[in-house]
């Protein structure tokens, strides 16, 4: 049982046995009955309607909120055991995942290696090309200043071939005048005996003979090619073997002559008559001129070309019409 104390009641307060109650204080009352009447067995202060309404509120939440707990423990066991579920039926593809990553880690890896080492081999490239360039511009400077030494020194051997050449002029006419002299001056000489010399007849360039070969008693056809400063001759035979130097005992007999329509093509050449000559190792006829006669039979001759040939045979030369 509920009870209230009124207030104007009672002065003060109610006394109870060993217990006092004060005005407009709920308190709950606990009774029995006893043999002389109902009596009070215990009395305590009882919360007011809005603490209890509150706290009525606060039960009825507390429950709704355990009941949520208890759905949301549900579904987490629930979520649990699809979890679980799933890595059951993914456990090979999580390990093959682990093994892809930690492949994958180790390639990571061996990339970033090697591109640590490409960079400092570029690095290094960068300055070995820095430094090639640096020589590049060396040699660059170094090839400006030996074209530049160069192009002095051929100017320097451009002026010397000019002193050359006039040089090479006047020692030519120097020669020329000299042999022109030498020649006058042997024939002002009396011509002087030599014996059997003087009494062989004059064999000519071109001269058709009988000759023996080398060490041979027999005698062949051969012609004169060219006649030797040592006196000996130079012999082409008629199956077309030579003998270069072939002495003059050797020749047995004189067949023919060169015919004096030859004469003039084959026959001696003066000093400064200009002619066409083929050069030594060559076939082309070119223009040049006698410089001077050789005792020999041969001819120095100067081409147009500065070229010079000091024993051209005659047959190498023929005058120019």
């Amino acid at each position: 049982m509920v009870a209230t104390v009124a207030p104007g009641k009672a002065s003060g307060s109610v006394v109870f046995p060993n217990k006092v109650l004060r005005a407009g204080t709920t308190y709950k009352l606990e009774w029995h009955t006893a043999e002389d009447g109902l009596a009070i067995k215990r009395i305590s202060e009882s919360p007011s309607f809005e603490v209890v309404s509150r706290k009525v509120e606060n039960n009825r939440m507390i429950v709704a909120l355990k009941k949520k707990i208890q759905e949301l423990e549900g579904d987490i066991q629930k979520k649990n055991s699809e979890v679980w579920e799933w890595k059951k039926e993914n456990q090979g593809k999580l390990v093959t995942l682990e093994t892809l990553k930690r492949q994958n880690m180790a390639k990571i890896a061996t990339l970033e290696k090697l591109f640590h080492e490409s960079q400092r081999k570029l690095l290094t490239g960068e300055r070995k090309v820095k430094t090639m360039r640096s020589e590049i511009d060396s040699l660059k400077s170094n090839l400006h200043e030996t074209k530049r030494e160069l192009q002095k020194r051929v100017a320097s051997v451009t002026d010397l071939q000019g002193v050359i050449e006039i040089q090479q002029k006047t020692h030519r006419s120097e020669v020329k005048s000299l042999k022109e002299e030498i020649g006058r001056l042997k024939n002002q000489e009396p011509r002087r005996k030599r014996g059997r010399e003087d009494e062989d007849p004059e064999i000519l360039p071109g001269t058709s003979v009988k000759a023996s070969w080398k060490h041979s008693e027999k005698s062949y056809h051969a012609t004169v090619y060219a006649i030797n400063a040592d006196g000996t001759f130079h012999l082409i035979y008629g199956d077309n073997d030579e003998w270069p130097n072939c002495p003059r005992h050797a020749i047995k007999e004189i067949t023919a002559r060169p015919k004096k329509a030859k004469t003039e093509k084959t026959g001696a050449l003066k000093v400064g008559t200009p002619v066409k000559a083929q050069k030594n190792s060559g076939t082309e006829w070119i223009h040049a001129e006698v410089f001077s006669v050789n005792d020999c039979g041969t001819y120095h001759v100067i081409y147009a070309d500065s070229t010079e040939w000091e024993k051209c045979p005659r047959s190498k030369i023929k005058i120019t019409p």
